[in-house]
């Protein structure tokens, strides 16, 4: 739904247009009233001027839209993109109108002479406005691949006029013939640009569309863990119940009854909070950073294990620093881990 890029390509599509019914007539496969070899000249400055206008058109209409209203926003960009083509369309018919009713061209496109001297100054101005002031405008509203290429298709652009109003002297001689290779780079480098734009996107809609599915996966994983839970701690609160009953009887008092016990419990409510964390997992959540002693997290960890220690009489050795800085680390999940 960025309107900046069509508009801009829509305005290279339509120049383009021209420029074709300019190599029509140049070849003679258009046969116009008047003499063609005159008209070449007469059509090559059109396009020239027609290029620089409708690119510096296409930005204008994006930096400083005509109609503002409070429609959704597809109905706008839809809207936008509608009368900038409906725009250009209008503006490339016009123009080759007028220059098939041109009759006389002869007051500016002289025999075996290149036309329009005294007009060549205008196009370049209007290169040079769109380079220094236009596209860099548009590049900042618009950071893409495609605005960049944009502007160093200017340079290309302003070359091709430079050779055009101080070096070409007559139709098709070097300088004549350089301006055309030039024109079609600045064709070429927003077209490469355009393509970049294009995989870019489609780079990113595909890591949405993955981002998409792992959301999900993560959806239903979070569904089975809370089933999972509700299934675990039904039973859980039977053993818990069960020994809260056996420390009434006689089990309690018999040697070692009263430590079995209490390995029951402690490890029911480790078991309850696993639970609980299983279902924190399973919701997008933050960790929770904050500065914490290394050592003092290892000894509060082996006290979780220390049942297990003690039932397969593990004899564990600590050598922890006396001085250490506190790192920072969420407690509860760098313990679980």
């Amino acid at each position: 739904r960025e309107a900046g890029t069509l508009i801009v390509a829509l305005a290279f599509f339509f120049a383009a247009l021209l420029e074709i019914f300019h190599l029509l007539v140049a070849t003679r496969a258009i046969v116009t009233a008047g003499n063609s070899y005159y008209l070449t000249s007469y059509t090559w400055f059109f396009c020239r001027l027609f290029l620089g206008a409708i690119i510096s058109l296409g930005i204008i209409i994006y930096l400083y839209p005509v109609f503002k209203s409070d429609t959704p926003s597809h109905k706008r960009f839809g809207n936008l993109i509608g009368y900038a083509t409906l725009t250009f369309f209008a503006i490339t018919l016009l123009t080759v109108i007028f220059v098939l009713l041109s009759s006389d061209v002869s007051h500016s496109a002289y025999p075996y002479r290149n036309n329009a001297r005294q007009f060549e100054i205008i196009p370049l101005a209007v290169y040079l406005c769109a380079a220094l002031y236009l596209v860099p405008r548009y590049c900042e509203r618009l950071p893409t691949v495609f605005a960049k290429s944009l502007l160093l298709s200017m340079i290309p652009a302003v070359a091709a006029q430079l050779y055009m109003t101080f070096g070409s002297l007559e139709l098709f001689d070097n300088n004549f013939n350089i301006s055309h290779f030039l024109i079609a780079g600045v064709y070429f480098i927003p077209f490469v640009g355009l393509s970049l734009n294009y995989l870019e996107a489609h780079k990113k809609e595909k890591l949405a569309t993955d981002a998409l599915i792992k959301a999900e996966k993560f959806a239903m994983t979070g569904r089975i863990a809370r089933t999972l839970a509700h299934e675990v701690r039904n039973p859980l609160t039977n053993i818990n119940l069960s020994a809260e009953q056996l420390r009434t009887n006689a089990l309690a008092s018999e040697d070692g009854g009263k430590q079995y016990l209490d390995i029951i419990e402690r490890n029911s409510k480790r078991i309850n909070d696993l639970v609980s964390e299983m279902l924190n997992i399973s919701r997008p959540s933050e960790l929770k950073l904050a500065p914490y002693s290394v050592s003092t997290l290892l000894e509060e960890t082996l006290a979780v294990a220390q049942d297990r220690i003690k039932l397969k009489e593990i004899r564990v050795e600590k050598r922890l620093p006396q001085q250490e800085k506190p790192m920072m680390l969420d407690v509860e999940k760098f313990q679980t881990a």
